[in-house]
């Protein structure tokens, strides 16, 4: 007579032995056992449940054993009834048949041979009553089903299913934030005892999971104890997207016919994005590779056929498979050894899931080997880290897993710290950076007493104390009258979040709330502080603003003098052109700046009000809120930051109705193009013959002083000129005055002219101003830095045989008397400074020559512009004509340096392109391709880029400059202002070199 699944669970008593993998002195196993993550993840589990009824995260790297952990639990815990929910029906059918045979507790002897295995029942559709529940749940020992069983399940059978269990576990937990499935069974089990499992405890929409992380197994450990098998990466490199596959597939195969000499049950399995490319990718292994007999496996064919297709892959018939979700999420096959990524995943989530996929362990299979273009271009920084053709793997992908825990971990450490096992889900917090500050005349708090300042308005609060971390948290709901009906039974319910934060040394109390509308929370403050407390306000707050450079407003509230008819004035927009200059702040009151501007040469945007409220745009966890926060408290207490050293120097754009009567400088495309994407655009001719934006040269045409502006775009093929012109009311307009008619594509096709208007370029004079969006115009109010004069270096250039009006080296036949040949020649003799030695000269060149350094032990990468002019006379002197178009290409081309690897990869390109051209040609005057990719992948893996910008005009002279003439004055300021701009947008440093 079968057993009941109360007997069966009698059994279990006292039958479990722990016992963990004995090694020898070498690290080889000498005697089987449970893993150590297993075992971890076992007692973390019972001394969590010892203390607290909280949820909690197991997080366990793929191929660790998460499923014998379950089962281990299951039995030492002598679990009544256990549902676990996963999420696909592969995996539920894996998982009870492993579960069914007690894992490998049977193999490694952890189990005695009395104990019953359990009776797995399979919920694989809804059941329709509550009788229908308890007759099928009473049935087994353990319930496993996918998550979407329950999407239909009404609240009341969800509830009578989880008092019909006594334990619930979630595999695959990153999927426990979709609400109608995972978050509502988790809502229902919230007074039972749940684990969730998980290998990457993070998710790409940043929604953290709603438990408490007890156990954290890292990547780089089970690499080390053998859980994880090694990875060889195997890029190729292919520009053109259209070979790339054949080239992939090609040396996929090479790998799988090398493996099998020595490991003949080595798989081949190749992915695709979606299922057009999946069938594309297949036509080429169909086609060139037909003896491995290569399978489709896809999720529109009928379940019958692929499971066919299925078992000729495991089984060995079929070497070769072409997917697109590698069979449903946790399939095991360890056999899987080569992965051939015709797509990588857009994201680092999913991207290691997939990996992981081919790093299982198993006796007589060798290393996972990957295969991807390096030469395609990623959304995701971690996926741009991956895809480095000399990353190494096995030290990446732990440490980008452990980076990513590493923050969820101190998330983590921070949830755990709250007093209360509150319902509100901390870790899901986003609020916006916005917060005001109290000055306490006490050194302590009285956190608890924050219900004194909410009133009868607010139907409820949920509320949690870390007395750790000084931290409440408080969500509370408020009842608000229609505007459109005076009654009390309807009303709108209005939830808002407040964080408060107490710095005990420097008796400071941050509040944040999402509910600003001038509330200022005084009695909120009153009530944790004392009646005492002061708000930090007035032109104290003005002081967070310490540490930006080229400041630049986008709105502005002045409070006017006494006795004018117009007491307040504010304005702000898009493009805000204030009416305003920087002396009017020293006359009016100032009550709110926004904007943006440069810290530590990033761009950074902030919102400052006088009444007491400081604010940014982005979100952030409640971590970095209150690292936010503490940084900023801090400095509006710094009494001796003096706001006006910066305030009052401040660059305000204004709406002008003719053009400045400053010599232009400079110009670039308008700064919408600078990002990682602007490289796709093109602009194409009549004939549609395209070019791509960096291959283009837009250059001003005949500066000077007065008249409209000009400009020209160039290229060897054609020369297209255009005009602003800037009109009376403050309008503008763009004009094609020459050259052939161009259009631009994004991808849509619109005439250059026609986006040229929507996004004109910005102009820079010679003074430091600038003119963007057409007519809004930025003079610098800010001082100069004072250029150092021992910057200034000096080459006696004739004496060794330069000719100073020649400035190009050329490829084709070199021009050795050239100002760029001798600097390359001089470049080289240093030959342990530079990694790298690059000829950019020519159209959009980043520089005339680019040196680069690597300092892998300080991951640094040293990089040197030189931009070179000849002089416009034979002899040296101080010519200000001489400076306009080096000093304006150093500002300028800095610019490429906004994304370094697309600075790389634009250097790897422009070699290519020359390559094309002519085979016995290079840029690369020391180094190679390879470098540069190196360079490129290492650009993109948070190395340091630290920058170096020189201006090479021999045509100054050092002497003339010092004497101090009316031009040496001119001369100076272009040098303070180009080192300004280079200063503040990429921290660079600045140099001249020049005669002496």
């Amino acid at each position: 007579m079968a057993l009941t699944t109360e007997e069966i669970i009698a059994t279990w008593n006292g039958a479990l032995q722990i016992k963990g993998e004995e090694y020898d002195k070498n690290g080889n196993v000498v005697s089987a056992g449970l893993r150590t993550p297993q075992i971890g993840a076992y007692y973390s589990a019972l001394a969590h449940w010892t203390i607290s009824k909280r949820h909690a995260i197991i997080v366990m790297p793929t191929g660790t054993g998460k499923t014998d952990t379950m089962v281990t639990l299951m039995v030492g815990n002598l679990m009544d009834k256990l549902l676990i929910i996963v999420p696909s029906k592969a995996l539920r059918e894996q998982i009870g048949e492993r579960i069914s045979k007690f894992g490998v507790l049977s193999e490694l002897g952890c189990i005695s041979e009395s104990a019953t295995p359990p009776r797995i029942g399979y919920l694989k559709k809804g059941l329709k009553t509550l009788s229908d529940i308890e007759e099928f749940f009473t049935k087994f020992n353990v319930i496993i089903a996918t998550a979407s069983i329950f999407r239909n399940f009404p609240n009341g059978h969800l509830i009578k299913v989880a008092s019909l269990c006594s334990h619930l576990f979630l595999d695959e937990a990153h999927h426990s934030q979709a609400p109608k499935t995972w978050m509502k069974i988790q809502k229902a089990f919230q007074n039972k005892p749940a684990l969730l499992f998980t290998a990457t405890p993070y998710r790409n929409d940043e929604l953290k999971l709603d438990g408490v992380e007890i156990y954290n197994y890292p990547l780089s450990k089970a690499q080390r104890e053998g859980y994880f098998t090694e990875i060889e990466q195997h890029p190729i490199y292919e520009d053109n997207l259209k070979l790339a596959d054949e080239a992939i597939a090609k040396k996929a195969v090479e790998l799988l016919e090398k493996d099998h000499k020595t490991f003949p049950k080595h798989l081949l399995m190749a992915r695709a994005n979606s299922i057009a490319r999946a069938e594309e990718i297949f036509t080429i292994y169909h086609k060139f590779y037909p003896q491995y007999n290569p399978v489709l496996v896809h999720s529109n064919l009928p379940e019958k056929k692929r499971k066919e297709l299925q078992l000729q892959f495991e089984n060995g018939e079929s070497k070769i498979a072409v997917c697109v979700d590698m069979f449903g999420e946790g399939y095991d096959l360890p056999e899987i050894k080569i992965g051939a990524f015709h797509d990588m995943r857009r994201n680092i989530t999913t991207a290691l899931q997939l990996i992981g996929r081919f790093t299982r362990t198993k006796k007589g299979l060798g290393k996972a080997k990957f295969v991807f273009n390096a030469a395609e271009e990623q959304a995701a920084k971690e996926i741009q880290k991956l895809l480095g053709e000399d990353a190494n793997w096995n030290i990446l992908i732990p440490n980008l897993t452990e980076g990513k825990s590493r923050k969820e971990q101190e998330l983590s450490t921070f949830v755990k710290s709250f007093n209360l096992p509150t319902k509100l889900p901390v870790q899901n917090l986003r609020p916006a950076l916005s917060l005001v500050v109290y000055k306490s005349a006490q050194d302590f708090w009285t956190p608890e007493k924050f219900r004194e300042h909410f009133n009868s308005k607010n139907l409820f609060h949920i509320n949690d104390l870390s007395n750790k971390k000084n931290t409440l948290i408080i969500v509370t709901a408020e009842k608000i009258q229609l505007d459109w009906m005076k009654s009390q039974e309807y009303f709108n319910i209005e939830h808002h979040l407040y964080v408060v934060h107490w710095l005990k040394k420097e008796k400071l109390l941050l509040i944040h709330s999402s509910k600003t509308n001038g509330n200022y929370y005084k009695g909120l403050a009153k009530a944790l502080i004392g009646n005492d407390c002061r708000l930090v306000n007035g032109e104290n707050v003005y002081r967070a603003l310490q540490g930006i450079e080229r400041l630049k407003f986008h709105g502005v509230g002045l409070q006017e003098p006494h006795g004018t008819s117009v007491s307040y004035v504010q304005r702000a927009g898009k493009n805000v052109v204030l009416g305003t200059s920087a002396s009017d702040l020293l006359n009016r009151s100032k009550r709110l700046l926004q904007g943006s501007g440069y810290k530590n040469g990033d761009q950074t945007n902030f919102g400052v009000s006088s009444k007491g409220r400081i604010w940014s745009l982005q979100r952030e966890n409640i971590v970095d809120l209150i690292s936010w926060g503490n940084e900023i408290a801090l400095k509006i207490t710094d009494s001796s930051i003096d706001t006006s050293s910066f305030i009052n120097h401040v660059a305000f754009p204004q709406l002008i109705e003719k053009r400045p009567q400053v010599r232009p400088f400079f110009i670039e495309w308008n700064s919408s193009l600078y990002s990682t994407t602007y490289l796709k655009f093109s602009i194409s001719t009549l004939s549609d013959k395209f070019y791509y934006i960096p291959n283009l040269d837009l250059q001003l045409h005949n500066p000077s002083s007065n008249g409209n502006l000009s400009f020209k775009i160039a290229t060897n093929d054609f020369v297209s000129h255009y005009e602003l012109r800037i009109n009376k009311g403050q309008q503008f307009e763009i004009e094609h005055v020459g050259g052939p008619s161009l259009y631009f594509h994004d991808p849509s096709r619109k005439s250059l002219t026609e986006w040229l208007t929507e996004n004109p370029p910005t102009i820079y004079f010679i003074d430091g101003s600038y003119l963007f969006d057409g007519n809004s115009y930025v003079k610098l109010g800010q001082k100069l830095r004072q250029f150092d004069f021992d910057k200034i270096r000096t080459i006696d250039w004739k004496t060794n045989g330069v000719n100073i009006r020649r400035e190009s080296k050329g490829f084709e036949n070199p021009e050795k008397t050239s100002i760029q040949f001798f600097l390359i020649e001089n470049l080289k003799q240093k030959d342990s400074n530079y990694d790298l030695i690059f000829n950019d000269d020519d159209k959009e060149e980043t520089a005339d020559i680019v040196t680069a350094k690597i300092n892998d032990q300080t991951n640094q990468i040293f990089i040197e512009l030189y931009h070179c002019k000849y002089s416009s006379e034979d002899n040296e002197g101080c010519r200000v004509g001489d400076l306009y178009e080096v000093l304006g290409q150093a500002q300028k081309n800095i610019r490429w340096l906004d994304d370094s690897y697309s600075f790389f990869q634009r250097l790897i390109s422009r070699e290519n392109s020359l390559i094309n051209k002519n085979s016995k040609l290079t840029r690369i005057e020391k180094g190679d391709l390879a470098l540069l990719r190196s360079l490129s992948n290492k650009a993109r893996r948070d190395y340091q880029i630290l920058i170096k910008v020189f201006a090479v005009q021999p045509g100054m002279s050092k002497s003339k400059f010092l004497k101090r003439s009316e031009d040496s004055n001119e001369v100076e300021r272009l040098f303070a202002v180009t080192e300004d701009y280079i200063k503040a947008t990429k921290q660079g440093d600045f140099f001249v070199i020049c005669s002496s």
